[in-house]
């Protein structure tokens, strides 16, 4: 079944409202099912405190634990399948590492 929101099409970035473009940050990878990292900032940010640990437990591309080390959090991944892993590592080690 498709999904409503796969039927929403933009020919350029500005062409999408400013207040959603962090929402349609392009991603170039073979998993199915990213989602933005925006959506993971919020609950990152407030829900996980000073020195702790953000855990997913389906790590997938790895969106979630981007979003943790651009928030300068700690994170654990867990993925069974090794191309999966191969993208979540490569995204993870684009992500500068932040010094505070």
């Amino acid at each position: 079944m498709e999904n409503a929101l796969t039927k929403i099409e933009f020919k350029k970035l500005e062409d999408i409202p400013s207040h959603l473009r962090e929402f349609f940050e392009p991603i170039n990878t073979d998993h199915f099912a990213i989602f933005p990292q925006a959506l993971l900032d919020i609950p990152i940010r407030f829900g996980c405190p000073k020195g702790g640990l953000v855990l997913d437990p389906f790590i997938g591309s790895g969106t979630t634990a981007v979003a943790a080390k651009k928030l300068g959090k700690n994170y654990l991944g867990i993925e069974l399948n090794e191309k999966y892993i191969k993208i979540a590592e490569a995204r993870i080690k684009a992500v500068p590492q932040s010094l505070f």
